[in-house]
């Protein structure tokens, strides 16, 4: 467990290497239920009152129209907290209000690692795991369903994959498509097929790691459709939902994505993450709640380190935790086990579905997990009968035994029942299960485990399968610290989903115990074939207390330490004092001179604070019964010289005070001439430089108090005089410093012995103050011992301080009036005993508790003629030095016979066994003679008895104790034909209503499906119901009752319950109301008793006036009505953004800070473009200004103004060169002419390009078209087309018949072809056009031609040709 209560005093607190993982912001809390156990009333607690916390949210989503039943998740909340605080502090804080039942930080999760080992290499399409399993054969039994779903809460998935993306479960709730609207109110937009519940969107998609797909495809890939793999849940749908950030490394939606699969019908979790000893009572509460109340089966990996490690969340109960084995049986060489690991499958070399459409094999338990969720997806198609808890147990008692293959003994009971073999979990219908749940101890005081301790163990086992006849049930101890003391219990039969109690199995914790030991226990059921075991295990208590009440808290460990159980303040909180911290350096002090200093007291003020650790821990604190006190925190620790050894007793009471009592042993060989011993304490109440401490004569104590007399606490010694030291820490408001950076023993020595120092903090707004109070003893002889009593009390008031230190010295006069109880010895009523303790061999005897009146020193003291209880007081001289006084008392018995029957009435219906088995349960008995009335003798103690025959009989018990007392006890049975059922017609009633039985001629008896009696007489009135059940009803025939009719009450749900929503049709400012439930057919709507519509909805003009609304509903049975005071407001203003739309595109203006919004084009809110969640600007072409008001509350909001711009966008291409021509180069670089987030290229109508600047190969001549679709950052898109062309390289031409004259009308020449081209083109030898005509024999070659070389274009009929041109 994650926290150690103690007495009154609560705190939280986690294992140092956790406390990275802490989710920053936010931790989870639960409140109490309106009734406490006593039955008292407890207020109302809003968590959002306490400071730092900024918002509560329920974790059960519920609506206000709906009436639920009490759930799990009552009272849970998450809560948001400024960024600025640390969490356990919060959670720590919230712990001192009683109405909280815990608080809770949030870890984030790990995915199970995968070793990088050469076994975990891939073995491409193999999926040999399916035939270790049996799922072939399974399959030949079924397939599956596609109405199971199993969701993946992992990092999500490949929503594209060839093999998953038929298999992904559509939410027929939501619309096919994504729209922005969240349809079914389930506060998830868009969840159609899963969710990402880590980034808060509903894009499942697997980007950044490839677990999840990897592990869905197992679960459910698409099986027979000739692709990639098989799944083991072949027609199972999968729902992928994202817990983990993009990134995959941080688990911020895990939980969150299982609460949302319980509440929406999900039917399996697979959950392939965890970490090791991360305990969460909330997550253990969400669990519960999915698979006891929503009925989900959960599946999580075991973990992949090699070593015995409890991971969560397999781990918990009710989920089947799954551990990894090889293709032949044996663990993994890197999977974990442990006693909570249910059932293994293959985790090695698993090949399944990856990112990208691809396929590889991993390894891990978090790919045996999905195997077993799949199987648990057929099991469920075949047993449709069976709840979530019994699919889970039949999957895990039909696994294969492995313990006996080669290297698994070393795991024994650490793998579970053994291997999943699906063939078996979906045949098999005559298995049995017996589980231990709802597992606790007691020690007397609470859930508490010291050395020593006898624990009294408490559970409840189920049945879930088929009956059992006559279980034995046996408890093991597993751990060498814990002895079994009656382990056996026989419980009777069980049919199925029938649970019994148990408390009376004890077991004894050793002395030799070490603090925060593991005490493993294993329960091993037993019936003919039938054979199953379970482990539970608890922790026994550290060497340290947490102590106090709501108010006061301070942790005390075994050698003295205070606060902080390390030298270095790391381990451990300051003192606090509600809710705040008020001391963190405190401790004893035990001096013979200034050289022998031996203390606990901080050492270095400045940079790395320390403290000295002059005590050894001798016997580590533990709780011991007393008389005046709930109990009594005790431990001993001796000096590091061996001069003293020292016995502490932590006395704990309501008032805010500690009393902490010190019995110092002087257990040196010679006489200590002078001895000083002391407490320091340094204070911080409020701000640490405003302080003040002034001895208070009256209250004989140090007094410290804060500059606004807000907090006010005391350091006090009782008894005899003592000195005492008001001291200044620091120089701060003109303060003198009375200890330095170091405060060295030469220091502490000084201050022990010094003058009396009556204040600190005296100059200005006060200081850093602490205290010292000490006191000196003289000619201390060896062995014995003087006493030390120290008070620590604290008020939020003067008064109140005073009442706290008068508490505590009357509770020190009791308890040194009332030593601790050392054993009880028991005697018959005139008799004699011997008082010979059993922890011990020799004692001195006295008859008081100053211990003044000394009887005798021996083993033993004969006590006689016992006339009545008494006490004996006594000194354990075993040792080096006499121990402490302690308490022996003498008990007369007087009525010491009882026993028990395990039927009151036997029924004569069983065919061949009808007994009574009879427990006996007299102290310390050890003869039995009992008389059954019947003709049958027993002289055993736990007899069972045969019973043939109706009628009394008188079952008499005489029994003998070990010391000689004997007592005589009787009983009647009844033995009796039991009754016929009554026939009881199955009733229907409306919504709320109750039910009146009455018998005709006696009595009926009414029980829950869970035995629990609801009512029992000759009329019943049972209810109201709020949904339908199942009711069990026997009848009562002369006292004796029948066997119980199954009776069905069906509930119709027909309920008045409506929404309000603002008209979203009216032009005006109008709300509408509509009818949320469902079942009626007839409505009538009514505003201060006017009946204003008979529709479903009524839609009505809306200002500030309050009325009163009337619903009423009916059907042809039932009929609800609710009536509802109702008053608009105005709603609270939207929030908007911008909008940059392309020109002629569409665009949704989508306000936050609400849901509902009305839109206008002007800003008196007179020209309405539309009522809703957002507005739809179809086809825009110009700027736009668009006013918004909320309309949540009804009543519109101011105006809040909204700006669509228009983002223009047009480009065109640049070519260079700008036409190609072969002989130069093959290539052309492309670019747009103006900035562009995106392009996509096409060369005649073909994509071939996506780069923003591409470069293009080009092999042949001719004309191509190049197109462009670009996109700039506002996502517009632009089309843009250049015609290019590529010239061919030089050909072979004849060329006397051309011939150039000169063009006098153009001022250039001109070039004359033999006959007419199709086109001619002159270019330079870079490719750019100088000259172009088409159909033509003629070309007109410019003047200002540069001389030089040039290629000339022929486009003939059927080719392209180039030649040469000299231009001189």
């Amino acid at each position: 467990m994650p926290f150690l209560l103690i007495g009154q005093s609560r705190r939280y607190d986690l294992q140092s290497e956790l406390k990275s993982r802490i989710v920053p912001g936010r931790i989870v809390v639960k409140v109490r239920s309106n009734h406490g156990e006593s039955n008292q009333r407890i207020a109302p607690f809003d968590i959002s009152t306490v400071a730092g916390v900024l918002k509560t949210e329920s974790v059960r989503r519920t609506s206000s129209n709906l009436r639920q039943a009490p759930s799990i998740l009552d009272g849970i909340f998450w809560v948001t907290i400024d960024s600025s605080l640390d969490p356990l502090n919060m959670c720590n804080q919230l712990l001192h209000y009683q109405e909280i039942e815990y608080a809770e930080v949030l870890l984030n999760e790990d995915l199970l690692f995968t070793p990088n080992d050469p076994s975990a290499q891939p073995i491409t399409g193999s999926q040999g795991y399916l035939s270790v399993i049996k799922a072939y054969e399974a399959w030949d039994i079924t397939t599956g369903s596609p109405n199971i779903v199993i969701g993946v809460v992992d990092t999500g998935m490949d929503l594209a994959h060839q093999d998953l993306s038929v298999k992904y479960y559509t939410n027929i709730g939501e619309a096919p498509e994504a729209n922005g609207i969240d349809e079914d109110g389930n506060g998830y937009i868009d969840d159609i097929r899963g969710y990402d519940f880590a980034d808060n969107d509903p894009n499942a998609q697997a980007d950044g790691n490839q677990h999840g797909t990897h592990v869905g495809g197992i679960a459910g890939a698409a099986t027979n459709n000739g692709l990639g793999i098989a799944s083991v849940g072949y027609q199972t749908k999968l729902a992928p939902l994202k817990g983990f950030t993009t990134a995959g490394t941080v688990s911020t939606g895990v939980w969150e994505a299982v609460y949302y699969a319980a509440e929406n019908g999900l039917d399996i979790l697979n959950l392939s993450f965890g970490s090791a000893g991360t305990y969460s009572q909330f997550l253990q509460d969400l669990i519960n709640y999915c698979v006891l109340e929503k009925d989900v089966v959960i599946v999580a990996a075991a973990g992949n380190t090699n070593a015995d490690l409890d991971f969560y969340p397999a781990s918990y109960e009710n989920v089947l935790s799954v551990a990894g084995t090889t293709l032949t049986d044996t663990k993994w060489s890197n999977g974990t086990y442990s006693h909570f690991v249910d059932i293994t499958a293959p985790a090695q070399s698993i090949f399944s579905t990856q990112n990208n459409n691809t396929y590889n094999s991993d390894n891990g338990s978090s790919h045996a997990t999905p195997q077993v969720a799949g199987a648990a997806a057929l099991v469920k198609s075949v047993f449709t009968q069976y709840n979530a808890r019994q699919i889970m147990e039949q999957l895990r008692v039909t696994a294969d035994d492995i313990y006996g293959v080669t290297g698994n003994s070393a795991y024994a009971y650490k793998l579970g029942k053994g291997r999943l073999n699906v063939y078996r979990a979906v045949t098999e219908r005559t298995n049995r299960s017996m589980r231990i749940t709802d597992f606790t101890y007691h020690n007397g005081f609470g859930t508490y485990a010291f050395y020593g301790d006898t624990i009294r163990l408490a559970f409840e086992m189920i049945n879930y399968l088929a009956g059992v006849n006559d279980p034995a049930i046996s408890l093991i101890s597993d751990s060498p610290y814990a002895t079994v003391l009656n382990g056996a219990w026989y419980p009777g039969a069980f049919q199925t989903m029938e649970s019994k109690t148990e408390d009376t199995i004890q077991l004894l914790i050793a002395e030799n115990t070490p603090p925060n030991t593991e005490i493993n226990l294993r329960y091993e059921m037993n019936e003919g074939t039938y054979s199953d075991f379970q482990h539970v295990s608890f922790r026994t208590n550290p060497n340290y207390m947490d102590v106090g009440n709501d108010n006061l808290t301070l942790r005390l460990s075994g050698d003295g330490s205070f606060c902080y159980t390390d030298a270095t303040f790391s381990s451990g909180f300051e003192m606090e004092f509600k809710g705040e911290p008020v001391l963190k350096y405190a401790g004893l002090l035990l001096a013979t001179n200034a050289a022998d200093v031996q203390d606990n007291v901080v050492q270095t003020l400045t940079g790395a604070v320390t403290r000295s650790a002059d005590f050894t821990t001798e016997k580590n604190i533990k709780m011991i019964p007393h008389e005046i006190t709930p109990f009594v925190g005790y431990s001993e620790f001796s000096s590091v010289t061996d001069d003293f050894w020292v016995e502490q007793s932590v006395v704990q009471d309501a008032a805010d005070l500690l009393l902490i009592s010190y019995r110092l042993v002087n257990t040196s060989e010679a006489e200590i001439p002078t001895f000083h011993a002391g407490l320091f304490t340094d204070y911080t109440l409020g701000t640490l430089a405003d302080n003040h401490a002034v001895w208070d004569e009256n209250a004989q104590a140090i007094v410290f108090f804060d500059d606004q007399e807000q907090v006010f606490a005391a350091l006090k010694l009782l008894g005899d005089p003592y000195h005492f030291a008001a001291l200044d820490m620091q120089a701060t408001n003109g303060n003198s410093r009375d200890i330095g950076d170091t405060f060295s023993d030469a220091d502490k020595y000084a201050l022990l012995t010094a003058e009396d120092l009556a204040d600190a903090g005296t100059m200005g707004g006060g200081n850093d103050v602490a205290g010292l109070v000490s006191r000196s003893f003289s000619g201390i002889q060896p062995s014995e011992s003087v006493e030390l009593a120290v008070v620590l009390a604290l008020s939020d008031s003067y008064a109140g301080l005073q009442a706290n230190l008068q508490k505590a010295s009357d509770v020190y006069a009791d308890f040194k009036a009332h030593p601790p109880l050392l054993e009880t010895f028991y005697s018959c009523e005139g008799a004699d005993v011997t008082i010979n303790p059993s922890k011990g061999t020799s004692y001195s005897f006295y008859k008081d508790a100053p211990a003044t009146q000394f009887l005798s020193t021996s083993d033993a003291l004969m006590v006689t003629n016992i006339s009545g209880d008494s006490v004996i007081y006594v000194k354990n001289l075993d040792g080096s030095f006499p121990s402490a006084v302690h308490a022996v008392k003498i008990k007369v018995l007087d009525e010491i016979g009882q026993f028990s029957a395990s039927k009151d009435t036997l029924y004569l219906d069983h065919p061949a066994v009808n007994t009574i088995t009879f427990t006996d349960e007299s102290f310390k008995a050890n003869e039995w003679h009992w008389d059954f009335g019947n003709g049958v003798l027993a002289s055993v103690a736990n007899p069972t008895v045969n019973f043939s025959a109706s009628g009394t009989y008188a079952v008499t018990l005489t029994v003998t104790s070990a010391i000689g007392c004997e007592d005589v006890v009787t009983k009647n049975v009844v033995v009796a034909d039991r009754p016929a059922s009554p026939l009881v017609q199955d009733i229907s009633i409306c919504s709320y209503e109750t039910i009146t039985l009455t018998h005709p001629t006696e009595k009926y008896v009414v029980y829950d499906g869970q035995g629990t009696r609801l009512g029992r007489g000759a009329e019943i009135t049972l209810g109201p119901f709020a949904a339908s059940t199942l009711l069990f009803i026997a009848q009562q025939i002369e006292g004796f009752e029948s066997l119980p009719s199954e009776v069905a009450v069906t509930v119709d749900q027909l309920e008045a319950t409506f929404s309000i929503t603002p008209d979203l049709g009216s032009v005006e400012t109008s709300a509408l109301f509509s009818y949320t439930g469902s079942g009626a057919n007839s409505f009538a709507w009514s505003i201060n008793d006017v009946e204003l519509s008979n529709a479903t909805t009524l839609s009505i003009l809306a200002d500030e006036g309050a009325f009163e609304l009337t619903l009423l509903v009916s059907n042809e049975a039932c009929t609800d009505v609710i009536t509802e005071m109702i008053q608009f407001t105005s709603s609270a203003a939207p929030s908007v953004s911008p909008v940059m739309v392309c020109s002629g595109e569409s665009t949704v203006l989508a306000p936050g800070n609400g849901t509902y919004f009305g839109f206008y084009a002007d800003a008196e809110l007179t020209q309405l473009l539309g009522k809703g969640e957002q507005l739809v600007l179809e086809d825009a072409t110009e700027d736009e200004t668009v006013y918004v008001v909320g309309l949540d509350n009804i009543l519109p909001s101011a105006p809040v103004v909204a700006t669509i711009s228009i983002a223009d966008f047009s480009t065109t291409i640049r070519a260079t060169p700008p036409s190609l021509v072969l002989t130069q180069s093959q290539v052309v670089q492309l670019a747009a002419e103006t900035t562009i987030s995106s392009a996509e290229w096409y060369v005649d109508g073909e994509l071939i390009e996506t780069a923003l600047s591409p470069t293009i190969l080009f092999t042949s001549p001719g004309m191509y078209q190049i197109k462009l679709i670009a996109k700039n950052s506002a996502g517009c898109v632009w089309e843009e087309i250049l015609l290019y062309e590529v010239i061919a390289a030089v050909t072979s031409v004849n060329t006397p018949e051309w011939s150039v004259y000169p063009n006098p009308v153009r001022r250039g020449q001109t070039l004359h072809a033999p006959a007419y081209i199709n086109g001619l083109k002159l270019y330079n030898l870079v490719g750019n056009l100088v000259a172009s005509v088409q159909q033509s024999n003629a070309l007109y070659l410019p003047n200002d031609l540069v001389p030089g070389v040039y290629l000339l274009s022929l486009h003939l009929s059927d080719s392209t040709q180039s030649i040469k041109l000299l231009i001189q």
